[in-house]
């Protein structure tokens, strides 16, 4: 994948939270370990050594830059040459018209609803490697950002951020074992393989790309982001090969792949406690794709250039090389591959399509229609009753016009 963002990843073990280091960080407040980081409350923290002690710095006010407010204007132009006209679609009936609208309709809608909601924050603790520099630091804002477009989803009662680079792997590993417990640890480390927080970061490399999000009971919900940070921010070459993607740059220094993350933890909240079988939960490209068009939507709510150009140049390689076709996307969207789970595919199409896919939902219904769906999936109701619920048509009526519709702005490059 162009950066691994992994996700359905969910451990419901009935296990109470007892007590667990560095519960609350606070200035005087003593830490394990000097050098250790930790952002709390809009300032980051250092353990330093005073005196016999390990002890919480003073910390240092993290700067959480502003975010313009959008003007609305009758025509955008964007730096890829496209013109998203004020024609929205509305329906599927005008959906094929007016596809030129679905980017700045679906934009809009999402930049809507953030400006009339208020953030809500679960209580967060964030840790940051001791040799670990990230790249991006303001979670609070990105799960601000994230929240604000979902007013009435559910959010985790806590949630733990972990940075790490290559050189802090066994610090991070360390570092969660001490704030779950060990019961949860080994489970989620079991459902990963045995590479819970390692598999973010390859070794022949010597570097950490990827990112994923768990979610485990500790008494109450609890989201679970490991980030790790890779040596450099953007598309590196390695081999004579590339790792990442045009896009990269903007997912780790904007708070794009935070958003990413933490959007998984707000969708399987309608999940948690419940027994259900894989074909309850929705397909991967909705799940990737839901949280790829969000990151991009929320961290660029205040400008549409921005977030029509990151939209182009993040799967630029794939629409010079791999052009697709009407039938591809209807290919794509059929619920047979429920039965592999879309591995027929490349992975990076649950990303870069799915957006897409999400996207044309979202310009018609708005961004919390996403939830509404997983809502009604989360009680059991299945896929197709759940999508002709929120979206008042069949499924199958609905996926000749969207693949048509994706098809012929994909080859035009809006």
């Amino acid at each position: 994948m162009r950066f691994i963002a992994r996700g359905l990843v969910l451990i419901l073990p009935l296990v109470i939270l007892g007590s667990s280091a560095d519960a609350a960080v606070k200035a005087g407040g003593s830490c394990t370990k000097v050098g250790t980081k930790s952002v709390s409350g809009g300032k980051s923290y250092t353990c330093i050594k005073s005196g016999k002690k390990l002890v919480w710095d003073k910390g240092v006010v993290v700067a959480k830059p502003s975010v313009a407010k959008p003007s609305p204007t009758p025509t955008v132009s964007v730096e890829t040459g496209a013109s998203i006209p004020v024609q929205m679609p509305t329906s599927f009936e005008n959906l094929a018209e007016n596809r030129k609208g679905i980017a700045y309709a679906a934009w809009l809608k999402t930049n809507q609803v953030m400006d009339k909601s208020d953030a809500r924050i679960p209580p967060l603790r964030t840790f940051i490697g001791p040799n670990t520099k990230p790249w991006y630091t303001d979670v609070e804002k990105t799960m601000s950002a994230v929240s604000k477009a979902f007013p009435s989803a559910k959010l985790p009662a806590n949630v733990l951020v972990l940075f790490y680079n290559f050189n802090d792997v066994s610090w991070a590993e360390e570092k969660l074992k001490t704030l779950i417990s060990a019961q949860n640890y080994s489970e989620l480390n079991r459902n990963e393989g045995g590479h819970l927080v390692d598999s973010n970061c390859q070794t022949e490399i010597k570097d950490c790309m990827g990112a994923k999000q768990v979610t485990a009971i500790e008494g109450t919900n609890l989201g679970i982001l490991l980030i790790g940070v890779s040596n450099n921010p953007g598309m590196v070459t390695i081999g004579g090969g590339t790792r990442g993607d045009p896009g990269t740059f903007e997912n780790n220094t904007t708070g794009q792949l935070l958003a990413h993350e933490y959007f998984h933890a707000l969708q399987r909240e309608e999940f948690v406690g419940k027994n259900l079988s894989r074909t309850d939960w929705p397909p991967r490209w909705v799940a990737e794709g839901s949280a790829y068009f969000i990151q991009n939507a929320v961290t660029n709510s205040g400008d549409f250039k921005k977030y029509a150009n990151w939209r182009q140049i993040a799967v630029g390689d794939y629409i010079k090389q791999r052009g697709i076709s009407a039938d591809f996307v209807t290919d794509f969207m059929n619920l047979r591959h429920y039965a592999d789970d879309w591995n027929s595919f490349s992975g990076d199409w649950n990303y870069f399509l799915g957006a897409r896919i999400v996207e044309t939902l979202v310009s018609l219904k708005g961004p919390e229609s996403i939830m509404s769906f997983y809502k009604l999936m989360g009680e059991g109701k299945g896929f197709e009753f759940a999508f002709k619920s929120v979206y008042g048509t069949n499924y199958a009526d609905a996926v000749p016009v969207i693949a048509k519709a994706i098809a012929e702005n994909w080859k035009s490059k809006d």
